[in-house]
């Protein structure tokens, strides 16, 4: 069945700001804001007080027999980074594990999954105005209430008024979704300073990232 996403595309939040802006824009200011690639959005990542959540890595494991944390926090000891190494042995044996798949890692420890609401509907029959035979689904979304937060970032020599029209187009009440014509959908957004990700110690010459978006690795000939 339909199931909704637990974070806010940044496709998404660009095509807000592009219907509300593109009109008025040239045809070169429009190009760089929205296909040039020089103006980036991010995907709105749930907050948690003020720290935004990062995706689960999936190199983190835990073992199948255990919980990798209580009280809305990890503990230290019960996950396992398989980037850089393997679960240690459980008395004389192997133990199972189990890749850590959903939810959102915060600064602080935190383990925060978001929030959805499911809500049965059906169909309406054109011709009676009834419900229709065997149209019945249910309707998966992020349940109000919650907070999410966004990166919106531009090159150096990105122009500044261009950038802040930009911003400006995006604050306040805004549609997303694909069912943002009925009663779904409806957000308020607004600029906010937020603390940029500290990053780790250097360990040898190998660099892990930690993905906040979807990412397609290509190679020089574009495989």
């Amino acid at each position: 069945g339909h199931e909704s996403l637990d974070r806010i595309p940044g496709a998404t939040l660009l095509g807000v700001a592009a219907s509300r802006l593109y009109a008025q824009l040239s045809r070169q200011q429009a190009w760089l804001a929205f296909h040039s690639g020089k103006l980036r959005f991010g995907d709105g990542l749930p907050l948690a007080g003020d720290q935004p959540g990062y995706p689960m890595p999936l190199s983190w494991h835990q073992r199948k027999s255990e919980q990798p944390g209580q009280g809305g926090r990890l503990t230290t000891g019960a996950v396992f980074n398989f980037l850089h190494g393997s679960m240690p042995l459980q008395g004389d044996r192997e133990a199972q594990p189990k890749q850590l798949r959903a939810g959102y890692i915060h600064a602080d420890g935190r383990w925060t999954m978001p929030k959805h609401a499911l809500r049965l509907k059906t169909a309406i029959d054109p011709g009676t105005g009834r419900a229709a035979e065997a149209q019945l689904f249910g309707y998966d979304s992020l349940a109000r209430g919650q907070r999410f937060a966004a990166c919106i970032e531009a090159d150096a020599d990105f122009d500044q008024g261009l950038f802040d029209r930009v911003i400006a187009a995006l604050n306040g009440e805004i549609l997303l979704g694909r069912s943002r014509s009925a009663e779904y959908g409806r957000a308020r957004t607004r600029p906010a300073e937020l603390p940029a990700p500290v990053p780790g110690s250097l360990a040898g010459t190998r660099l892990t990232l930690w993905l906040l978006a979807d990412l397609a690795l290509a190679d020089a000939c574009g495989q």
